[in-house]
């Protein structure tokens, strides 16, 4: 598998645990930061899909990652 790439798809993964960045990267071989949606400062429109798989429950203010990742 191509780093970066899963299932044809260009990816960057992002998590606020340390060990789950640590996981992606290197089981993985996938990209990921340990930040914040809000704090990762991607450019507008820079993706085509956007998943958050269990961690809307977790954000205290869900409505702004909501936003941030309409923007992005």
């Amino acid at each position: 598998m191509l780093a970066g790439h899963f299932l044809g798809w260009e990816s960057q993964g992002i998590d606020i645990g340390e060990s789950a960045v640590e996981y992606v990267n290197k089981e993985l071989g996938l990209p990921s930061k340990q930040t914040t949606l809000e704090d990762a400062n991607f450019e507008n429109e820079t993706f085509d899909l956007i998943t958050m798989n269990a961690s809307l429950e977790h954000i205290a203010f869900p409505l702004i990652d909501i936003q941030e990742a309409s923007r992005i």
